[in-house]
C-alpha cells in the first residue's frame, strides 16, 4: 500500500494543474453516465 501510495504522489507532482482538472471533470462525466 505504501508503495502505491508513493507511485500516486509522485505522479500527481508530475502532473500539471490543468491536467488534474481534466481528470476531474472526465471521471465526474463518467460517474454521472452510469446513473
Amino acid at each position: 500500500m505504501m508503495k502505491v501510495k508513493n507511485i500516486n504522489i509522485y505522479v500527481l507532482k508530475r502532473i500539471r494543474i490543468r491536467d488534474i482538472r481534466l481528470y476531474i471533470i472526465s471521471s465526474f462525466l463518467t460517474y454521472t453516465m452510469k446513473f
